[in-house]
């Protein structure tokens, strides 16, 4: 039995590697920005809905920092702002 790769083989499953990591880093930034959103949208209403909408905020945003590097909206957002 053969247990060398075939250089197609590699490359197929490399691609499919790198759509998946895409699609995840797409879906990360989609939740960011819906949260983000969300207290944007909560802070002309009552306290309370802007408080659970911050809360809710937070917890995203925990979640996002624990789990990889920062969203490329907000890293690109910190680049431009520097220069």
């Amino acid at each position: 039995m053969k247990k060398r790769i075939r250089k197609k083989h590699f490359k197929r499953a490399l691609n499919g590697l790198l759509a998946a990591y895409d699609e995840y880093e797409a879906a990360r930034e989609r939740v960011f920005r819906k949260a983000l959103q969300d207290v944007a949208d909560a802070y002309v209403g009552p306290k309370e809905t802007f408080y659970a909408a911050f809360r809710r905020y937070m917890w995203i945003a925990s979640m996002m920092a624990s789990s990889g590097p920062p969203p490329k909206y907000l890293a690109e957002l910190n680049t431009s702002a520097s220069a």
